[in-house]
Parts: C-alpha cells; sequence; structure tokens
C-alpha cells in the first residue's frame, strides 16, 4: 500500500481544469490530492502550456511544467521544505495536469526555482527546458566546430535549443519566420533560415537537425532529411522513426534519434544555474488564469507561443 501522509491545513476541495471521458476540458471542482510516498503536495503558481510541437506525441510520462509552492513534504528529510518555491513536471498518469489550485510531484522531478525568473518564466523552462537539453547536450553533444540546424527554432523548446547549441559553443543556424529572424540572432543564431529556403539549409551543410516541427509543419521534415549530409544526426522529439510516420526511411546513411526526456533535478538544477546566470534567456508570457483554460485550449494555443504559460488563480 502507497504510504500517506498528514497534510498541513487545507481546503478540501479546488479547482482544476480536467478532461474526462473524452469530453472538453472543463473548469471543475475536485478533491485536492494526496500525496503518497515520495510525492510533495505543490500549490501551483504557474503552468506551462504544452507545446503544439509536443502534442499528440508519445510516449507520454510526465505533464507539462509548473512553479509552485511546497505546502506538504514526504519524509522528514526531504530535499524540499514547506514554503519552498520549485520548478518541475507532474508524473503521468499520476498526476496528469498541473492545471489546478494544487497538485502532487515526486520530489525527483522537481528543483528548486530560478531565483532570476518569475513564476510564468520557471513554469516555462520547465515545460520545455528538460527536450532542449537532451537533445542539444545529450545527444548531440553540442561542442564547438559542429554545425547544428533547428527547425521550427521560434517555438519554446526551438528558443532553448538556439541558446544551449550556442552556449556549448557550436555554430547555431535557426529556421523560423522572418518575424521571429531578430529574436534568434540575439539568442546566439549565427544566422536566421526562413522555412521556405531549403537551398540555403544545404549551404550549411548540418552536422545535426533538430526536428521540432509540429504535425502543421509535416512538410519541412523531407526537405531537412535532404539536406542532411551522410552520417549526419537527425533528432527529432518522440519516437525514433517519428519523421517518417510509419513510412520507411528516406535515408539510411544518416543517424536517425528520437527524444523524449525524464525530467530530473539535475537538469533542472543546470538550467536554473544558467538562468540565473544570464546564460539562458526565458521567454514567456502569461496567457489565461484557471477559468479562460478551457476556452483558450478549444481556440488552439498559439503555434509560436514562446513558452505561453497558465497562472492559476489558486
Amino acid at each position: 500500500m502507497p504510504t500517506t501522509f498528514p497534510l498541513p491545513d487545507l481546503p478540501k476541495r479546488m479547482q482544476a481544469v480536467t478532461a474526462d471521458d473524452g469530453h472538453a476540458p472543463a473548469l471543475q471542482s475536485v478533491p485536492v490530492p494526496t500525496p503518497v510516498n515520495a510525492e510533495a503536495l505543490i500549490r501551483i503558481t504557474a503552468a506551462g502550456l504544452t507545446p503544439p510541437e509536443l502534442t499528440a506525441r508519445a510516449p507520454r510520462t510526465e505533464g507539462p511544467g509548473f512553479c509552485g509552492i511546497v505546502v506538504a513534504t514526504p519524509y522528514a528529510l526531504s530535499p524540499f521544505s514547506v514554503g519552498q518555491r520549485v520548478y518541475g513536471t507532474t508524473d503521468f498518469p499520476r498526476a496528469p495536469t498541473p492545471y489546478a489550485e494544487y497538485t502532487v510531484s515526486p520530489v525527483d522531478r522537481m528543483a528548486p526555482a530560478p531565483k532570476t525568473l518569475d513564476d510564468v518564466q520557471a513554469a516555462a523552462l520547465a515545460t520545455a527546458g528538460p527536450f532542449a537539453w537532451g537533445m542539444v547536450v545529450e545527444l548531440a553533444r553540442a561542442r564547438t566546430g559542429q554545425r547544428l540546424l533547428v527547425l521550427n527554432a521560434a517555438g519554446p523548446i526551438g528558443l532553448l535549443s538556439v541558446q544551449l547549441g550556442a552556449y556549448f559553443g557550436a555554430t547555431v543556424h535557426a529556421v523560423a519566420g522572418e518575424s521571429h529572424f531578430e529574436l534568434l540572432r540575439t539568442l546566439g543564431a549565427v544566422e536566421v533560415l526562413p522555412q521556405e529556403d531549403a537551398e540555403a539549409w544545404a549551404r550549411e551543410r548540418p552536422d545535426v537537425i533538430l526536428d521540432l516541427t509540429d504535425d502543421d509543419e509535416a512538410s519541412i521534415r523531407p526537405r531537412a532529411l535532404e539536406v542532411l549530409p551522410p552520417k549526419g544526426l537527425l533528432i527529432t522529439l518522440g519516437g525514433g522513426a517519428a519523421p517518417h510516420r510509419g513510412r520507411p526511411p528516406l535515408r539510411t546513411d544518416i543517424r536517425d534519434s528520437g527524444y523524449w526526456p525524464t525530467t530530473s533535478p539535475a537538469v533542472l538544477g543546470v538550467l536554473g544555474r544558467l538562468a540565473d546566470a544570464g546564460d539562458l534567456h526565458v521567454e514567456a508570457s502569461p496567457l489565461c488564469d484557471l477559468a479562460g483554460l478551457p476556452e483558450t485550449l478549444a481556440s488552439g494555443i498559439p503555434r509560436h507561443g514562446s513558452g505561453v504559460v497558465v497562472p492559476t488563480a489558486a
């Protein structure tokens, strides 16, 4: 049986946006979750909206990122204390959403929130940061002399990927819409290329391509495969065959790797230190509160909303 813990004086019910049995998301009154085992209870102050490039991709092992205040810890020697400001992700399907006044999260999915970021920025970093770190640092091993091409660089994951690639010495080329050119150059891209100009991509001879495109941009993928040189590395979100969508690979002379992270305190800690040192800029803005979230989800998340998050109404 799971071990449960006594909670401080809290309301028995809370407001949360849920979607049950295929119904549309709705604001409902639900019980405040009870933490079990190594979970902490968090009062949510901001929660990240899942970027479009992650929507409907598998596997799903955790929810979007959040920022909040610890209100109950799992044991006396917990790495976190009551009242501490933290950021991290929820554990799916145990706690599939942080879109609530309270949530539970394992202590190994959290870290102290960066001191220089507000709650909105911290939630955005927790949502997109582990993806960018895993692809750029763990898989691509960004380094001096490497040529890195980032597709959909104006998305939440793309903006962080550009910065991490440049930080570790790679020559970063970003593919995005013209309205994002100036921002991407400021964040470290040596050149920003238009999405429709595949010939320009080819001239850069990238060693690694990060495919951060969503389903609406699937036409970009075949062009990316054409410009990747032999033995080049293509990294996609989700499974390794994601860009082929079940079809035979278009190229057999390249390396193709999918990526889906498991958030860890170590990665969150490094991302937080980079942000506090001024080496990682987080683009984020509040989009709506809990009451407005169902309507926002129904109308569609902005495709290039840079780290948009939901501050809750707790």
